[in-house]
């Protein structure tokens, strides 16, 4: 009976993996072992046990696969979470091979011809010299790394080019499940996340360093954009409000303290901040606008403690009624109003 490269490696392979293969295997002679329906791994080279032999962790399965000595048919990514499914299921994580095992892996190796020195990395992988850490060690590797086009990063990140980690609120363990979820959620949720815990509010700075193409910062500009509407729709529709209550002849003598005036004394103005506040935050994007804090600053105190609601509320506390009325509403910020 002839014994093929899949079937003395499915054989080998087995105590380490504590079980079947978890991929479908097809050797470079055509043998094949593992579940037809698993994804499926071609080995087109001996080079690709070489490598792994030499590096059996992440770094010689990249360099097989970037050289083309290793290849996965159809979707990497699904392929990937195959595996790693498998392995979280049967406890694989830091588990290390017996001296047994590492012998009769060695044993197989080198029946099928696939010993020998270590291959040359690929041509595409860095080649960095000197001491560990060192400045000038690491800048060429930021180099390497980082000095390429903006069409290469973006085969690989979500729209937004955030160039860190993804949180999902689906689709993962003690998550609902949701078909329609993806990456692109994962990462504005992500987003969302860091803003809430660094407790991001209005008026202060937010300095964005390593996280991409500044998708932190511009989806704190979103929030700028969206304080700046709600203070529009604010002092619009507080401005209509008062000039229908005043248009009715029946209110004539009577305090305003219905719709928004009946959260806030001043919701005109409070709209009025919160545009300034908005505009600010989306200036603050990028460094530059940061510095002109001071405009929504100045603003906001004329605004609350100099002319605007200041005057008017020593204007009004004249009129029957509205001293009854600052006791029930809030001054300035929306509030619901006491009963």
């Amino acid at each position: 009976m002839t014994v093929t490269v899949a079937a003395e490696l499915d054989k080998a392979l087995r105590p380490l993996v504590r079980g079947e293969l978890p991929v479908h295997l097809t050797a470079w002679d055509g043998s094949t072992a593992g579940p037809v329906t698993a994804p499926k791994v071609v080995l087109r080279s001996p080079d690709a046990l070489r490598r792994l032999l030499w590096s059996p962790g992440e770094l010689g399965a990249a360099q097989a696969y970037v050289t083309g000595e290793i290849d996965v048919e159809g979707d990497l990514g699904e392929a990937l979470a195959h595996m790693w499914a498998v392995a979280r299921e049967r406890g694989l994580s830091g588990v290390r091979p017996s001296p047994w095992t590492v012998a009769k892996v060695l044993r197989v190796a080198a029946k099928l011809g696939v010993t020998g020195g270590p291959l040359p990395a690929p041509a595409a992988q860095a080649n960095i010299r000197g001491r560990l850490h060192s400045m000038l060690r690491d800048r060429a590797a930021i180099s390497h790394h980082y000095d390429l086009s903006n069409d290469f990063y973006a085969l690989i990140l979500d729209p937004q080019m955030a160039y860190s980690c993804a949180y999902f609120t689906r689709n993962a363990p003690g998550t609902p499940q949701d078909s329609d979820y993806g990456l692109e959620d994962a990462q504005r949720d992500k987003l969302d996340l860091v803003c809430r815990k660094i407790g991001l509010e209005t008026g202060m700075r937010l300095l964005d360093v390593g996280c991409g193409w500044g998708s932190l910062s511009l989806h704190a500009a979103v929030l700028g954009v969206l304080l700046w509407v709600v203070g529009v729709v604010f002092e619009a529709v507080g401005d209509h409000q008062l000039r229908a209550f005043k248009a009715d002849p029946s209110n004539k003598g009577v305090i305003m303290d219905v719709g928004l005036w009946a959260w806030t004394r001043h919701p005109n103005y409070f709209g009025d901040s919160c545009v300034w506040w908005g505009l600010w935050l989306i200036a603050a994007s990028v460094w530059p606008g940061a510095v002109t804090v001071l405009s929504p600053v100045v603003m906001t105190y004329f605004l609350v403690f100099a002319t605007g609601a200041r005057l008017l509320e020593k204007t009004m506390s004249q009129r029957p009624g509205y001293p009854e009325y600052q006791q029930r509403t809030s001054y300035f910020l929306p509030l619901p109003p006491k009963r």
